[in-house]
């Protein structure tokens, strides 16, 4: 988790740069390692909390309600699908909650005298009256990981 955020917000921090037209390298990406790490780690724990959070009753659900070995094929269909439907609420649930927090990290990039909470806040502040329109482009992307993820599938498994 503390080093995919690091190096998540060191690729807000080259878009940034490249945005600006300036000059930006793949040293970039490890820019936060070097400049207040502490922020990011701060912001990302608290997006880690809120996943934990949301994804609670799914993890509660799938590991305390095991069905036995002797279980009926009714039983685990069932047990599989109200495990699924679980998953995919906590997954909506925390997407919608962490949209307002989507721009910490690039505020982190563009202004890094500010703390994380700062950040976030500002963020809450950005995204305030642009929620729907940012959930309406995550949710155009949908189709498009999809087609990627059916091609991934349609590959043929080689050995190495």
């Amino acid at each position: 988790m503390c080093i995919r955020d690091r190096v998540a917000a060191g690729m807000n921090y080259m878009y940034l740069n490249i945005a600006r037209g300036k000059v930006y390298s793949l040293n970039d990406l490890f820019y936060f390692y070097r400049h207040h790490p502490d922020r990011v780690i701060v912001a990302g724990f608290f997006m880690a909390v809120l996943n934990l959070l949301t994804m609670l009753p799914y993890t509660i659900y799938s590991n305390a309600n095991l069905p036995g070995e002797d279980a009926s094929v009714e039983v685990l269909i069932t047990w599989l699908y109200t495990g699924v439907v679980l998953m995919i609420v906590g997954m909506i649930v925390y997407q919608i909650l962490v949209i307002p927090l989507e721009m910490t990290y690039y505020i982190l990039a563009d202004k890094p005298e500010l703390k994380s909470t700062e950040a976030m806040k500002e963020s809450l502040e950005m995204m305030h009256g642009n929620f729907g329109r940012y959930l309406m482009l995550k949710i155009s992307f949908i189709p498009l990981m999809f087609l990627l993820s059916l091609i991934h599938i349609s590959e043929p498994t080689r050995p190495y």
